[in-house]
Order: C-alpha cells, then structure tokens, then sequence
C-alpha cells in the first residue's frame, strides 16, 4: 500500500524565524513502513516551505507550505495520509489541514505525535480517521493491515470516532534495535542540516543531524510530557546500532555533527561510554565529527570517567536538566536530585572545558519567595564554579496531561478545560508574557519581577545575539563566538 506522512506548518509567537527540527518520528515510520513493504512519501511542508511566513493573528505566524500547495504535492494511489503533530500548540493547523484534505481527496487520515498522545478527546475533533497515541511505527503497520483486510482488529493505541478515549493506551516499542534507521533518503539531504542553528556546530562545508538513542524515562518529574509519548520504561538503542547510524550519516549525507536528543542519554553510563569510545575511535581514524547534548541530561548520572569520554569525544556542549536550586521545590517536582552533587559535576564539567548551559523551571506552584531566593543563591554559587556556564530560564506552563496541569486543577489553580478550546492552544502554550498561574504565594507581577532578576543576573544574552546564532553562516558564527568572551550579568541586589 501506498502512504504519504505530513509535517505540517509550524506556528510562531512574535519573531517567525525558520529552525529546521527534524521530523524523525515520521522518519523512523517511514524506514519502519517500507521495511515492510509499503510505498512512502514525505512532505515537510515545514522545510519546503521556510520561505512561506504569513500571519495569522496579531503575535502569530506561520512558517510553511499552505495546504493548497501540500494537497498538491500528494502523489496518486495513495491509501493513507499520516499527519505528525509533534507540538500541542500546532492543533489549530492540523485541524485546517486535516479539513482541507477532507474536502479535497476522499483519503484516510491518522494523527500521531504529542498532540494527539495527550489530548485525543480534541484531536479527534480535526476529523481524522484514526489517532495513534505513543510510538507510531507498530501501530502505523496495523492501520494499513487493517485497511488492507490482512487484520480484522485496531489496537487499543489506535482511536477512531467510534473508540472510547478512556480506555486508549500509548503503545511503546518494546525492543527499539528492531527498528530501521530513519528514512533520511526520502527527502533531500542538505534540507535541514545546512539550516540548523544548533548545527553551526558542524564543520565548515558538512551539517548537522538529530539523533535519538533511547525512549521513555524511568523518573516521575511532575512537569514533564514525556511518558504520555514514550512511556516510563525506558528502551535504548545499542552502542553498535547508534554507531552504525552515525556511520551511516557520516558517509552518505555529509553529516559531521550529531544532536542526541534523547531525554536520558546517561542514564546508563556503561552504555554511553562504549558509544562515546567508537566515537573517539572514528575521531583517531581522522573523522571530523562533533555532538551535543541539548535537551537536558540526567546530572547525577554524570560520573568523572564519563564526563571525560564526553570531552574526549568532541562534544561541543552539554545541557543540564536542573531544573530549579531550591531543594523544597525540587520536593514538588518530583526531581530526586542532591544540589550538592550537582555542584560537584559542574565542577567537573568546569574542570575538562566542556561547555554547559543548564534548565531552570521558575514560578512553581508552591514557590515561595525564600524558594525564589534560595534557588538564586544557588545560581550564584555554580556561576562561581563556571563563570561561562550559561541558563535557560522557562516559566512554568502546567502542559496538557502532566501531573502538574492535574494539580493544578486540583487546587484550582487552573480551571479543568483550560486546555480544552483548540483555537487558544498556541496562545497558551506559546505566549511567554502570560502568566497564567495566579497562587496564594505569588501573582503575575510577583512572577514578572522573578524573571526580571533572573535574566538581568545570570542570562543577559541578548537579541542581537539570538539573530547571529540563527542566520549567520557557520565560518562568521566561529569567529563571533571566538571573539565574544566577555560574561554579562549583574549581580541582583535587590528584591532580597
């Protein structure tokens, strides 16, 4: 059979800017699909169409191809349309396009992604034909068995208009190394990996491209969205199954710097460093290759032999979930994490020149202001370990099917259908002047001054730089960042 997969538009607050992510959920369907016999195309309208930026409301814009221009890029013959919807807040699109689909060509529809994992009782309201709730190379299969009449039943991961949602469960690959690579074939090799922002970390004249070498996460942080999509056990690739992907990448599309996204990639040390030793293998055989680690690793899983692998393979920065300094907030969280051993790997990270950023969570329910103020003392304290340690600071937003969105209705924080109009999720979940929270330990202006002093003290980066790091070339970026060595931040001293 014959299936087209969709990344659809993507929406943006304020600054519309092109930053190519890479679709691999669709990619590994696809690897999987065809693996198995099926015909596959692609479309990222997302990529094709970075040139295509209109405005949809006063704030919001959308960076892609319109749905005219993706119907038309459907081939004949085609039995399946599958549409990813890899973020909440690109409902609304996938509801338009879904409807413009509809109208145009008489073609089942599945969604699969965050979106549909999370809220299927909305996204079956965009009129699609079947939603896939977790990993969706397995179920993708059933669908098109079952429309091929070899299967008579849908999975309990598969909802219809006719399913009943309470009773859906995600489906999780057991044994992720059954996979094939993704399809990176099926679409044009320098679309994304020229483009990236993060990829300027690549080397002059090669790109950059995402990898994931586990699923699912075993911690329970209360703020987090991942086990919805990926579960609580957690599935790892083998060191020889990565590497050969990186072979792969590095030999036939020109790829030399290597984003690990995965949410627990240090979770198993052993792991990790045989990964990190066939890395340094290829390195001492002359390859050029670099990678990162940009969503946030576990800390405490940061042994020194590690982190020495890590600086031994070229890794170009390392992210830190941290996610707040106060120890009664990271109780609330659910994040089981010493402050002291934290301080003791940024010291060890500070100590090999491996650059760092880390994540930092603000305006907590149950933050109090000594929380505020503890957790800034803290900031302080790693600044003075590593000076060039750099923050990211978010505030909270309680997201759709989280522990947190749940406690917070509890307490009647939010209300229960805060998230239930498909027409002001990205409003919700894009907008950062809103402050939605409103507690009895701090209100909106409360939360403003917080991130006031957060910024001015330890994240003065600035927008110019912001715009170098996107759409600056890869060779003018490395002198900038050769250039610019100077720290800026103020020291808070008010507030207090």
């Amino acid at each position: 059979m014959k299936i087209v997969l969709i990344n659809p538009p993507f929406i943006f607050f304020k600054n519309p800017r092109y930053f190519p992510y890479q679709c691999l959920g669709l990619l590994y369907i696809a690897g999987y699909l065809r693996e198995n016999g099926h015909e596959v195309q692609i479309i990222d309208a997302f990529a094709e169409g970075k040139k295509k930026v209109r405005r949809i409301e006063k704030d919001f814009f959308i960076i892609g191809l319109d749905s005219a221009s993706i119907i038309s890029k459907i081939e004949s013959n085609v039995d399946l349309i599958g549409i990813s919807v890899p973020f909440s807040h690109m409902a609304q699109i996938t509801h338009n396009l879904v409807q413009e689909i509809k109208n145009t060509v008489n073609i089942p529809i599945v969604l699969g992604g965050v979106y549909p994992s999370t809220q299927p009782e909305l996204a079956i309201q965009s009129g699609a034909d079947y939603l896939v709730l977790g990993d969706g190379e397995e179920p993708m299969l059933n669908i098109l068995d079952f429309l091929d009449k070899k299967s008579e039943t849908l999975s309990n991961s598969i909802i219809t208009k006719y399913s009943d949602i309470k009773n859906a469960k995600s489906h999780y690959t057991k044994d992720v190394n059954t996979l094939p690579f993704p399809a990176r074939d099926l679409l044009p090799k320098r679309l994304y990996s020229g483009l990236s922002a993060r990829g300027n970390n690549a080397h002059y004249g090669w790109g950059t491209a995402s990898l994931i070498t586990s699923r699912g996460c075993p911690y329970d942080c209360e703020f987090c969205e991942i086990h919805p999509i990926s579960g609580y056990k957690w599935r790892s690739y083998s060191p020889s199954h990565v590497l050969r992907e990186i072979d792969d990448l590095y030999l036939n599309y020109n790829i030399s710097h290597f984003e690990i996204e995965d949410s627990n990639f240090t979770l198993d040390i052993n792991r990790a460093i045989e990964i990190l030793d066939g890395i340094v293998e290829r390195i001492n055989k002359g390859w050029s290759i670099s990678w990162s680690l940009p969503n946030g690793v576990r800390i405490d899983k940061l042994s020194e032999e590690l982190i020495l692998k890590i600086k031994e393979s070229n890794c170009t920065s390392v992210c830190l979930a941290l996610e707040n300094g106060d120890d009664e907030i990271l109780s609330l969280m659910r994040k089981k994490l010493d402050l002291k051993v934290v301080l003791e790997k940024v010291a060890l990270l500070a100590k090999y020149k491996i650059n760092t950023s880390v994540f930092i969570i603000y305006g907590y329910p149950g933050e109090k202001k000594e929380n505020f103020l503890n957790a800034v003392k803290y900031y302080e304290t790693i600044k003075k370990i590593n000076p060039n340690i750099q923050f990211r600071f978010f505030l909270l937003t309680p997201m759709p099917k989280t522990k947190i969105f749940q406690r917070c209705v509890d307490e009647g924080l939010l209300p229960f259908d805060f998230f239930s109009k498909v027409s002001d999720l990205h409003v919700k979940l894009l907008t950062p002047e809103k402050v939605w929270l409103k507690t009895p330990l701090f209100d909106k202006k409360e939360v403003l001054e917080r991130k006031k002093i957060l910024i001015n003290t330890f994240s003065k980066r600035g927008k110019v730089k912001d715009l170098i790091i996107i759409y600056t070339p890869v060779f003018l970026y490395k002198i900038y960042k050769k250039l610019k060595r100077i720290v800026l931040y103020k020291k808070w001293n008010q507030y207090n």
